[in-house]
């Protein structure tokens, strides 16, 4: 447990605005703010799953915070060390602290915990098809994004959010993977899983050795995130999901006039160039062992395929909206724009 009295970007107002909220969020480690009015007493509070539980009931990023924020929350007090740590417990994350006067005076944070308890997979086996000659002579996960391979960016997130063991489903043009593998090294432990015949987005599951009850992080090895898998996982446990999707906004801006009509065919309104947004699949998973457990090995089958069958055998299926950056990399123009971004992030120099 660390007592933090230094509350700059962990505190906001009501009338924050959730966008801000969620730029706030993303711009610190610990995932919650503060929700307070004029003298610093304590309104409420807002953490990471609060917002994504917003984002699947649709709401306004414009709106403000007091709209998705969590009421009457249990706080303690600066005065009171004894009674912080069960406090604490019963939050999980955090606690605020008031004074005598009610103010918010400081936060309890307990330490924040490594994922060495999860073992990630990352599916590198595809052939990439829609990138044309770019994969003709290199896998896909080894294309440059930011002057540096896919692969090495998927790696580097999993060594920073703590995965110690990570495996790596192979195909097409696999020695080349793994001689990368085998030279970068990592800070964990990782072990390729050879394909001999593609297996689909899920078949390598199969592929695994006894991994005990280590839930899986699935990876798809063509996309680029700024996904806290911390607060991933921790919704997928909170909730005591099988499975979690990941799922990021899609927005179709549609160039023509949308047209209402009643039953009759009579006009109601017309749209004008409207925006469809829908949550799509993000290629990134979190899978109990039980659901892990339904691919067989050497089976081909794909994600879709898997989460209905775990749905139908009555396993549990959530969704995780992701609202920090997402790209599938597995286009021409997503991997140039991708590779815009990382270069424009390190000023140039790559």
């Amino acid at each position: 447990m660390r007592i933090l009295t230094d509350l700059d970007g962990l505190v906001c107002p009501a009338t924050t605005s959730i966008r801000a909220a969620i730029a706030a969020l993303n711009r610190n480690p610990h995932l919650f703010q503060v929700v307070v009015d004029d003298e610093r007493r304590v309104l409420g509070t807002l953490t990471d799953g609060d917002v994504r539980r917003g984002l699947l009931r649709d709401i306004d990023l414009g709106d403000p915070v007091e709209r998705i924020m969590h009421r009457d929350p249990v706080v303690g007090s600066v005065d009171q060390p004894d009674i912080r740590l069960p406090h604490l417990r019963e939050m999980r994350d955090f606690l605020p602290l008031v004074d005598v006067r009610g103010h918010l005076a400081a936060v309890a944070v307990m330490a924040p915990d490594e994922l060495g308890d999860v073992v990630a997979l990352i599916m590198a086996g595809g052939r990439g098809a829609r990138l044309g000659e770019r994969t003709q002579t290199t896998p896909k996960p080894l294309l440059p994004v930011g002057g540096r391979p896919i692969l090495d960016h998927l790696i580097g997130m999993l060594e920073r959010a703590g995965v110690a063991r990570m495996f790596v489903a192979v195909h097409y043009l696999a020695d080349q993977i793994a001689r990368f593998v085998d030279k970068r090294g990592s800070a964990g432990r990782i072990e390729l899983l050879y394909e001999e015949a593609p297996l689909g987005t899920a078949g390598a599951l199969g592929l695994l050795p006894d991994l005990g009850d280590a839930r899986v992080l699935v990876l798809n090895g063509d996309l680029m995130t700024g996904l806290d898998f911390a607060a991933f996982t921790d919704f997928h446990d909170r909730n005591g999901f099988d499975a979690t999707i990941g799922a990021s906004e899609h927005v179709v801006e549609l160039p023509y006039g949308v047209i209402h009509y009643d039953e009759s065919g009579g006009f109601l309104k017309i749209d004008e160039k409207p925006s469809v947004r829908n949550l799509v699949s993000a290629g990134i998973y979190m899978l109990s062992p039980a659901c892990r457990r339904l691919v067989a090995r050497g089976e081909s089958v794909d994600m879709p395929t898997l989460l209905g069958r775990a749905q139908s055998g009555g396993l549990s299926v959530g969704v995780f909206p992701i609202h920090e950056y997402w790209q599938d990399v597995g286009r021409p123009a997503d991997l140039e724009g991708a590779d815009r971004r990382e270069r424009e992030k390190s000023g140039g120099r790559v």
